[in-house]
């Protein structure tokens, strides 16, 4: 059904975000140490995030687990061709 697709790309959806604030909250721009534990942590909730909500969508909303993962799967690949499509940004030190 379609909410189980809307509910599939909504778990994408909300664990990416939930990276994204983890990677640009301001105590990861100090250091490139810094930037790098974030990103190790934003993936680590990430996946967290991720499987809790499968978890939750699956016990309390019955959806159709197929249509589920293609909506997952289908908000994941956004990413991946958008990165096929995107140009590299040169950066100049000065």
């Amino acid at each position: 059904s379609a909410l189980s697709v809307f509910l599939g790309g909504s778990i994408s959806a909300i664990a990416n975000f939930t990276m994204i604030r983890i990677m640009f909250a301001g105590w990861t721009t100090n250091s490139p140490r810094g930037a790098q534990r974030a990103f190790y942590i934003g993936e680590i909730l990430k996946v967290v995030v991720s499987v809790v909500l499968f978890i939750v969508v699956i016990l309390f909303m019955s959806p159709a687990p197929a249509q589920l993962m293609i909506g997952f799967s289908a908000s994941v690949m956004v990413y991946w061709v958008a990165l096929l499509f995107s140009r590299p940004v040169m950066v100049t030190v000065r």
